[in-house]
């Protein structure tokens, strides 16, 4: 699907998934909770499956242990408290640049291209959520007509320096960044006149990840394409039957539903700083040395 490999077509129908889950179920918490659970563990269970290879190359790289420490190392975040809004708000942002923006010519000037679309991601994640509740007072008291303008500062830098990089033939990327960051700015404006829940966020992510693997190698071949779609399908269904809105005789409970969404949200970021592309080179290189750069 070469349609698909635009990032702006991606972020668009993203959010617009998000925006008819919202409209549907926002106001019935126990069916928005349903569904969002269901899915995060269908995204938890075909990231390992999609993972296999990427494991293999650890170990045959010795990395390891490297591995099972980071994992490790989640856990122990879990079992300190550490919440979840802040660690997925990292991996968020760094799925948002180094996903949809892997046709970033590698030439010098890369790194402050990257820097200042991660920074200015995160602080739309931070804007958006200022007033979540959460054991942290770090984004309860963010002035958010102040992160607003940090965030235009980094992107006048981002496409500044985004224009300085790419060549003649390439202007086609800077384009294609503007039409894809500008529903931000939608997504900004509304963030002060509707309270945006944590969970939308998660929501948009796993969207993402329905979306996005239609416009790699594997959503080229169209019987890989549907086998992933179909998958995500059952294993989301599967899981919708066990939550508590489920017609089974037997059903998770609620607290468990959620407390092992948690628990594999932490064991499932941290895994992706050794297992996935969407991170910068240099943390995929400590754990998969010999990884050759991915393109779109």
């Amino acid at each position: 699907m070469p349609w698909l490999q635009n990032a702006a077509v991606i972020r668009l129908m993203t959010l617009a998934l998000l925006a008819a889950t919202v409209l549907m179920a926002r106001g019935n918490w126990e069916l928005y909770a349903a569904l969002l659970f269901s899915l995060a563990y269908s995204h938890y269970l075909l990231s390992f499956f999609y993972s296999r290879y990427q494991w293999q190359h650890i170990r045959a790289s010795g990395g390891t242990w490297r591995t099972v420490l980071l994992a490790a190392g989640g856990l122990a975040l879990y079992v300190a408290g550490l919440p979840l809004l802040m660690l997925f708000g990292v991996h968020h942002a760094l799925n948002e640049v180094y996903t949809l923006y892997r046709k970033i010519p590698q030439r010098a000037g890369r790194g402050v291209v990257v820097s200042a679309l991660f920074a200015a991601n995160l602080l739309i994640y931070l804007t958006v959520l200022r007033h979540y509740p959460t054991q942290t007072a770090l984004i309860g008291v963010l002035d958010g007509k102040m992160m607003v303008g940090a965030i235009a500062i980094l992107y006048a830098v981002f496409f500044y320096a985004l224009h300085s990089i790419t060549r003649e033939g390439e202007r086609g990327l800077v384009r294609e960044a503007v039409l894809a960051e500008a529903p931000w700015a939608a997504i900004l404006a509304l963030g002060f006149v509707y309270p945006m829940d944590f969970y939308d966020v998660i929501f948009y992510h796993f969207f993402f990840w329905l979306v996005f693997p239609f416009s790699t190698p594997l959503g080229r071949d169209s019987r890989a394409s549907l086998r992933y779609a179909g998958l995500t399908i059952l294993f989301s269904g599967i899981f919708l039957l066990l939550s508590p809105l489920g017609p089974l005789n037997y059903q998770l409970g609620g607290s468990l539903f959620l407390s092992q969404f948690q628990f594999w949200g932490y064991l499932h970021i941290t895994l992706s700083f050794a297992m996935s592309r969407s991170n910068p080179d240099f943390i995929v290189r400590a754990f998969r040395p010999n990884a050759e750069p991915v393109t779109t």
